[in-house]
């Protein structure tokens, strides 16, 4: 049940089913209608003889871990032993790696056939080097090259049935980027199932969704209770250049959407191996509401001033005692705006133009300029307010409808992701 997160390779045996003359297999989907989603695919069904297996391979499985793009992991040796008392054919023709990854990870193959007696042993070795983000699956697949002596067959012989060992390979490819602070994210540009530049996590329960639980806008990252997992799944930020910085300010929203039983999360800063803890919901028992969080990261406490900073979101228990941890709009360093208010221009009796200028965007980018109006010396709290077009550093609107020799006060203001700045009143007579 749930979200697979990708083929898998599954295979069975069918004792049943020897020496019978007609077999059909039926693949059955059943759903509870409690998500949409693309449904049930199969591909690559394959039915064989296996006997008994004339070999066996060591490790059945590997998973080579986190490799950065652009490296590749270390050796890793498979041993394949003859465990029957005939002869093993090899051929590195019948030997290869198959999936849904086959050219991130490197065989280094049989360079010619063999044959081993009885106990002998021979070793393949495989790398990962992932060329794209994300988590790698693929198969080494190795059949052996003719039946064994002891069976009466000869290699070559038509009536041979081979053996078929297949080998899960998996591994997860990462990008280190540094990023420079002030850092926005707002996943506005993010595509939905993947993850921000820079930032990765091992586990696909962590993921862009296009809900906005936690106060932001469409989309935002969520921690999905599927695939179940029970253990710790960490999120991690990209890089970030702190270095001349002595303190900086964090700021994110969150929410979180309680299931089952009792769950933690916490929340630390990572330089190089250390770990250091900004803050901690242990034993979480019921719903966090959509709140807005700011923290001050020092030196001292969380390693400011270092050059490969990064933050770590991590939840820790079984996955289904949650329904998902939601994350936006976060925002390390930077300021408001700051603006300035200019004076009118081609007043008329009942029209005018007023001017802005962005003299700072606080290091974020900026998302609306506009002014507030009126007849009153306070127009941001009793004026009306008008949106200007988005053009920076200098912004204009014509207003209209003004009354005759009356007393116009205009105030300027700029939105970056930390908040409103507004410049100066100023007026001007109709």
């Amino acid at each position: 049940s749930g979200n697979s997160g990708g083929w898998h390779h599954f295979s069975t045996a069918l004792p049943g089913l020897a020496y019978e003359s007609s077999v059909r297999l039926r693949f059955r989907f059943a759903s509870d209608a409690s998500v949409v989603d693309e449904g049930f695919a199969i591909d690559d069904v394959r039915v064989w003889n296996r006997e008994t297996a004339a070999f066996a391979i060591n490790p059945t499985t590997h998973d080579f871990g986190r490799i950065e793009l652009g490296s590749s992991s270390v050796l890793q040796q498979f041993e394949i032993s003859n465990t029957d008392s005939g002869i093993l054919y090899l051929d590195p023709a019948n030997i290869s790696i198959i999936g849904l990854n086959p050219d991130e990870f490197n065989l280094t193959n049989l360079s010619t056939p063999i044959a081993l007696n009885s106990g002998e042993s021979v070793s393949l070795s495989i790398s990962f080097s992932p060329l794209t983000v994300g988590a790698k699956d693929a198969t080494l697949s190795i059949a052996e090259g003719s039946v064994r002596e002891s069976s009466g067959l000869r290699q070559g012989n038509s009536q041979a049935t081979r053996n078929l060992h297949l080998i899960p390979l998996s591994g997860f490819g990462f990008e280190l980027i540094t990023m420079n602070v002030p850092y926005y994210e707002g996943l506005d540009d993010v595509a939905s199932a993947s993850l921000p530049a820079g930032w990765e996590s091992s586990n696909p329960n962590w993921t862009v969704s296009d809900n906005s639980q936690a106060g932001g806008d469409i989309p935002e990252l969520w921690f999905s209770f599927d695939p179940r997992h029970d253990g710790e799944v960490t999120l991690l930020s990209p890089l970030f250049d702190t270095g001349g910085l002595s303190q900086i300010d964090l700021t994110f929203k969150h929410r979180v959407h309680h299931l089952d039983n009792a769950f933690d999360l916490k929340l630390y800063t990572v330089v190089g191996a250390q770990y250091r803890l900004i803050d901690e919901w242990l034993n979480v028992d019921s719903d966090i509401l959509s709140e807005t969080i700011s923290y001050q990261l020092t030196s001292a406490n969380h390693g400011v001033g270092a050059s490969n900073l990064r933050l770590a979101f991590v939840f820790s228990g079984d996955s289904y005692n949650i329904t998902g941890w939601h994350l936006d709009d976060l925002i390390l360093g930077g300021t408001s705006p700051v603006v300035l208010t200019q004076n009118a221009s081609d007043i008329t009796h009942y029209t005018a133009t007023i001017h802005g200028q962005i003299s700072s965007d606080g290091g974020l980018p900026i998302t609306e300029t506009g002014f507030f109006y009126g007849t009153q010396n306070d127009p941001a709290s009793s004026g009306q307010q008008i949106i200007s077009e988005l053009s920076l550093p200098n912004f204009s609107v014509e207003i209209e409808d003004l009354a005759l020799a009356s007393t116009i006060y205009y105030v300027a203001y700029s939105d970056n992701p930390r908040g409103r700045s507004f410049g100066d009143v100023l007026s001007f007579q109709t």
